[in-house]
């Protein structure tokens, strides 16, 4: 019986997850940058890790939110999408490197459609060589999600409880 209960618990979580919709969106420089140089591919590759880390940190943290709106303004590649080695054949994925990262703005809805917390902009890209660790195209881009959606998820949080100590 234990093991019903909880099994039914965690479905019922697992199934909050999905009730949260995360929309992103592409800035017009972002998105002319796709188009020319990095290629379509990566602009959906980028959404996918957004969502993905957006709602693993909505869901530790228990925030109930209806809806997540995400624009990517900027985003840089730590190593040659497949649209620039297409192109360049001096470049070489193995070879090739250097400084990545993204800049992110966001805002969470309630289910109403109201805005639960002002717009939030985040960004970070990597500034020294020695630090890109990574052998992914997107390794600091990545990062730059990660953190992101912590900070964008705590700032949900506070705004919540704000929101709950002034009724």
């Amino acid at each position: 019986m234990k093991t019903a209960l909880i099994a039914g618990f965690v479905f019922l979580f697992g199934m909050s997850a999905f009730a949260q919709t995360v929309e992103v969106r592409f800035s017009e420089q972002f998105q002319e940058q796709l188009d020319e140089t990095y290629g379509e591919r990566e602009g959906d590759y980028l959404s996918r890790e957004i969502k993905k880390d957006l709602k693993r940190a909505l869901d530790r943290s228990n925030v109930d939110v209806h809806r997540v709106v995400v624009t990517i303004e900027r985003a840089k590649p730590n190593r040659p999408t497949i649209k620039q080695l297409d192109r360049n054949p001096a470049i070489s994925l193995g070879d090739s490197f250097g400084l990545g990262g993204m800049e992110l703005r966001g805002q969470a809805f309630d289910k109403s459609g109201e805005p639960i917390t002002d717009e939030m902009t985040y960004s970070w890209f990597e500034r020294d060589i020695r630090n890109v660790i990574g052998f992914a195209t997107w390794t600091d881009a990545h990062r730059a999600s990660n953190r992101f959606s912590r900070r964008f998820t705590k700032s949900i949080r506070n705004e919540l409880m704000r929101q709950q100590k002034s009724t």
